[in-house]
């Protein structure tokens, strides 16, 4: 067992219990609960009632207890050693000379900046998933995966817009209850998601609230934040980013023990808002104690990522499901091995059926991202934050909230709209000009001209002066050679091809 210092530990019925993320009304839980009589439905309903983020470890005379939250923000690796199971909650830490790297993985993390299913960089160290945990017998000298959650329709119901708020406020309260009057920092976008977290900040009077944004200066997502934040009266803090800052540092140190920080969680390092946050610290912007609270992902729990013209036909074939999975998250890099990807998604879908009702293709969709991308990719950005010794909360990932859109159909989440009627009724400062029909219209109109071949070259091109982060630094000539190589080149393409350099550099050192 290597477990980080930051868990806490609780002595209980002999048994010890290792955790980090949970409130004390949760830890109370675990001490009131013997677990020498532990049994997978009783544990159940403990489970149902943690709501954030959390891991937890239990250790009992017979047998270990190893469990993730539902987006396995904290994550936690294991692997099978002479009839033993050693864990910890970083990679690094299990490393030895007779572990190679799994080539495999790495090559379609090179495409997605994700490592699939309990893969990692390392064959035999194995990671647990998103709502799983993990049963040691330490009699039988044996392992079990069993599954207390997942990302899946759990109903055909409409709530009122009431309940919504409601669920939203109350999981603004556990925010609040953890902050504990510590400063709350929001990376404020212009975004519905961050500016709801600070609307219902302003709401409960909670003013020891930081609100930055980052990019090239006069960007569309700063003059928002700046005014949103203005109206709160919250503090407001501006990084600007220019292209000798991001050229220094992808050749600095720093940069580079933070891929190594980030990839022994098994995901791509975060580095959009990794600079704001150093310079915040190198300039004493914020305390050592502040809570960092970032907005994912209010969009895709409000359906976000489910495809706009789903009911525009009667059934799927699976294979569609597959390729369309393929073309939405595998496009950092070029693909290398494609049977193997295909043979890894269908494995984590574990679906037998070959023809898919619109819900059943939405659900998957859903159920796929949640578990690889969002899990592994998006929440995985709290890296940064870890990086520089930073607590962080994820308060629209709330269990509640979860909950609650799994229960609604579906016609409700196409393009959010059930979410943007929320907005309009109670949180009318969220009523972003892009939702107006002037916008929408000038939005698909750049839609279209960018689907036409030539156009879309153009405009690609035009975004080494116009990208908000302004992160193109190897110059113009270089970023076109590399744009023309792969047409859907970004920073995430470069920082996934840095990672893997690093993770095949390591090997002839055994550990990162």
């Amino acid at each position: 067992m290597f477990l980080d210092k930051h868990l806490k530990k609780i002595n209980r019925y002999g048994n010890t219990i290792y955790s980090i993320g949970l409130s004390k009304k949760e830890e109370n839980l675990f001490e009131d609960y013997d677990f020498n009589y532990f049994k997978h439905s009783k544990f159940l309903p403990i489970l149902e009632k943690l709501k954030g983020s959390f891991c937890i470890v239990i250790i009992c005379e017979n047998f270990e207890l190893l469990i993730v939250d539902r987006v396995r923000s904290r994550p936690l690796f294991y692997r099978s050693v002479e009839q033993k199971i050693e864990y910890s909650d970083s990679i690094n830490q299990l490393i030895s000379g007779n572990n190679d790297l799994n080539m495999s993985s790495i090559q379609l993390f090179k495409s997605s900046g994700i490592f699939l299913n309990s893969n990692t960089f390392v064959n035999g160290i194995n990671q647990i998933e998103s709502g799983n945990y993990l049963v040691i017998d330490k009699v039988e000298k044996s392992y079990n995966i069993k599954q207390y959650y997942a990302y899946k329709k759990s109903g055909s119901e409409t709530f009122s817009l009431e309940e919504l708020d409601n669920i939203y406020n109350n999981c603004i309260k556990r925010l609040i209850e953890k902050a504990d009057g510590k400063k709350i920092c929001v990376p404020l976008s212009a975004g519905e998601d961050s500016r709801l977290i600070v609307k219902k900040l302003h709401e409960y009077k909670y003013t020891n609230v930081l609100c930055y944004t980052f990019g090239k200066k006069g960007n569309k997502e700063a003059v928002i934040s700046k005014k949103i934040a203005e109206k709160y009266n919250f503090e407001w803090h501006f990084i600007e980013y220019d292209k000798k800052m991001w050229k220094a540092l992808f050749l600095s140190e720093d940069f580079n023990d933070f891929t190594k920080f980030s990839l022994n969680k098994a995901g791509l390092p975060h580095v959009l808002d990794f600079m704001a946050v150093k310079e915040m610290v190198n300039n004493n912007i914020i305390p050592k104690d502040v809570l960092f609270c970032p907005g994912h992902s209010g969009d895709f729990v409000a359906g976000t990522h489910i495809p706009k013209n789903l009911f525009d036909f009667n059934k799927y074939d699976f294979n569609i499901l597959i390729n369309y999975i393929i073309y939405k998250h595998f496009y950092l890099n070029d693909i290398e091995g494609i049977d193997d990807l295909k043979k890894q998604i269908i494995s984590s879908l574990n679906v037998n059926s070959k023809t898919l009702s619109p819900e059943q293709y939405a659900e998957l969709i859903e159920y796929w991202d949640w578990k690889e991308r969002q899990s592994k990719f998006i929440v995985n950005s709290v890296r940064v934050y870890e990086y520089f010794g930073f607590d962080w909360d994820i308060p629209l990932w709330d269990f509640d909230i979860m909950k609650l859109w799994n229960m609604t159909c579906y016609k409700n989440k196409l393009d959010r709209n059930y979410y943007i009627k929320y907005s309009n009724k109670f949180i009318k400062e969220l009523n972003n000009s892009n939702r107006s029909t002037l916008s929408m219209f000038k939005k698909k109109g750049k839609v279209y001209l960018s689907s036409i071949g030539m156009v879309r070259d153009i405009y690609k091109i035009l975004e080494y002066y116009t990208h908000p982060m302004n992160w193109y630094s190897d110059g113009f000539f270089k970023y076109v050679k590399h744009y023309f190589a792969n047409k859907k080149y970004s920073i995430n393409s470069k920082v996934a091809n840095y990672s893997v350099e690093i993770l095949c550099n390591s090997d002839k050192e055994d550990k990162l």
